[in-house]
């Protein structure tokens, strides 16, 4: 997403704004679906059409669309109620594993992103035991191109993560949006990508379904050391179902919903389709598809 917008409400003609600001606008309902928006004040679309732009109003309409996942998770529980300690603002996004809610932690009040995954009736204390020192692990990554993981734990039927809320779009959405990559954008982004899995593998962390999904891009701050023209990268997805510790015994009772595969076929180093258990050269494999 460019980090220049217009905006154009009932003829009035609001900018240039920041992309955190035009976000900001859509998350709390100050900027509606019908609202006009361009990134060079000459091309405008309605704000609904801009990809990665989460408009409170629909947002709300997906809370209320989505019976066959929310009952799954929350049972018959207000959702504030099924995680102690957070308010649930909203949904980010849904999968066939669980949800992603924007929640605030009321302790800290500080906002994050709570990430949860249904766990099947079949899932063994094996499995949740190995989650339990997953998330532990995670917990060490302090790299500022790795999402940041606060905080996890397991209540009725599902384990979450609490994780950095980023501001921004990944770069799957970045290239369906705007295309190919032009050579300076596209190094800084593969060099960040193998920095951040270069230390993730010092501490025995292998990701193992590196993609453009999971590459997630965002405006780097004051004081970080990269022109403000050029994207942050921040690796997300690190384990979950999809980490394996290199000083834990490895296992094939793994935290994943019915019928996961563990990786991306279009990005996955052959011997990752017949061995679970691969080694860093696996993801810059993927890096490099």
């Amino acid at each position: 997403m460019p980090n220049q917008w217009f905006i154009n409400q009932s003829g009035v003609v609001v900018g240039p704004v920041t992309a955190v600001e035009l976000r900001l606008r859509a998350g709390d309902g100050r900027l509606k679906s019908i609202d006009r928006v361009s990134p060079d004040g000459r091309r405008w679309k309605n704000a609904g059409q801009i990809k990665g732009l989460h408009l409170a109003e629909i947002v709300t309409q997906a809370v209320a669309e989505q019976t066959d996942v929310l009952p799954i998770l929350v049972g018959t529980k207000p959702l504030d109620e099924s995680f102690p300690g957070y308010s649930i603002n909203s949904v980010v996004g849904s999968g066939a594993c669980g949800v992603v809610y924007r929640a605030k932690h009321l302790q800290l009040n500080r906002v994050v992103a709570l990430k949860t995954i249904r766990l099947e009736s079949t899932t063994s204390e094996t499995a949740l035991a190995r989650f339990d020192r997953e998330a532990v692990a995670l917990a060490r990554l302090q790299h500022p191109n790795i999402v940041s993981v606060y905080d996890y734990g397991r209540r009725d039927g599902r384990v979450y993560l609490a994780m950095e809320l980023l501001e921004g779009e990944d770069l799957e959405q970045r290239i369906k949006g705007l295309g190919s990559l032009d050579e300076r954008t596209a190094w800084s982004v593969a060099r960040q990508t193998a920095v951040a899995l270069a230390y993730a593998t010092e501490l025995g962390i292998i990701h193992r379904d590196i993609k453009p999904a999971n590459l997630f891009l965002t405006s780097p701050p004051i004081g970080i050391g990269l022109p403000q023209d050029l994207p942050m990268v921040k690796v997300m997805d690190f384990g979950l179902a999809f980490t394996k510790q290199l000083d834990f015994p490895a296992q094939s009772d793994r935290l994943t919903c019915e019928g996961a595969v563990v990786g991306t076929p279009a990005y996955m180093a052959p011997e990752q389709f017949s061995n679970s258990s691969v080694d860093h050269r696996a993801d810059l494999y993927a890096l490099g598809a």
